[in-house]
């Protein structure tokens, strides 16, 4: 009985074999991938959409604006963001 070398390199499955699995993992990975980047994407999406109608219901409303700038005294800010946010009044 004659052995494939192909065969026996790759834990006796046929080349092919092997080759459908890692495409599959390949696929599987840029699934994956392009999830993560939507959902970063929509995460985007969603502060802007809520940013945006905040502020201008903070427009109308000066207790809310104080409810929001208490909040911010004490959120987990990185300091950029905590010099941005006292540079407009906000802190």
């Amino acid at each position: 009985m004659e052995v494939d070398m192909r065969e026996a390199t790759n834990g006796g499955k046929p080349a092919s074999i092997t080759r459908q699995k890692a495409n599959m993992k390949a696929a599987l990975k840029e699934i994956e991938r392009r999830r993560r980047e939507q959902e970063r994407t929509d995460k985007t999406q969603l502060e802007s959409i809520i940013g945006s109608a905040m502020l201008a219901a903070m427009e109308r409303n000066a207790e809310l604006k104080v409810t929001v700038q208490r909040t911010l005294q004490t959120a987990d800010l990185s300091r950029p963001n905590r010099a941005f946010l006292k540079s407009k009044g906000w802190l």
